[in-house]
């Protein structure tokens, strides 16, 4: 008996889980959107849902909101690569804001320690 050649299985069909994939030599597969958490953090950044509205609000992220037709309750998604690249950004700020605050306690201690504060008549 000869062995059948079966094609490969889509990717949107496969159970293969993201570990899986990555051993078998396969990119990982990340969803495009994710539900907010009723409770705890999300899935990506760990979050919890009250901060995603303020960023949403905040117009630092856009929040997609579907529902069926006639239903009163529906659900909030949140994109995943906008949440990654703002939690980047917002890294990236914080990383910036540190270093000035180390520069400026560094010129603080140098003025101190010279015991002479800067003219500003020159």
């Amino acid at each position: 008996m000869e062995a059948q050649n079966t094609p490969p299985m889509p990717d949107f069909l496969s159970s293969q889980t993201p570990s899986a994939a990555a051993a078998a030599g396969q990119p990982p597969v990340h969803a495009e959107f994710i539900s907010l958490p009723s409770r705890g953090g999300d899935s990506v950044c760990g979050l919890s849902r009250s901060w995603w509205y303020l960023a949403d609000k905040n117009g630092l992220i856009q929040l997609v909101r579907i529902r069926q037709r006639g239903a009163k309750r529906g659900r909030v998604l949140l994109p995943v690569d906008q949440a990654i690249a703002l939690v980047r950004k917002l890294g990236a700020q914080a990383a910036a804001d540190i270093t000035v605050a180390a520069n400026a306690a560094r010129v603080t201690r140098a003025i101190g320690n010279s015991g002479a504060a800067p003219s500003h008549d020159e």
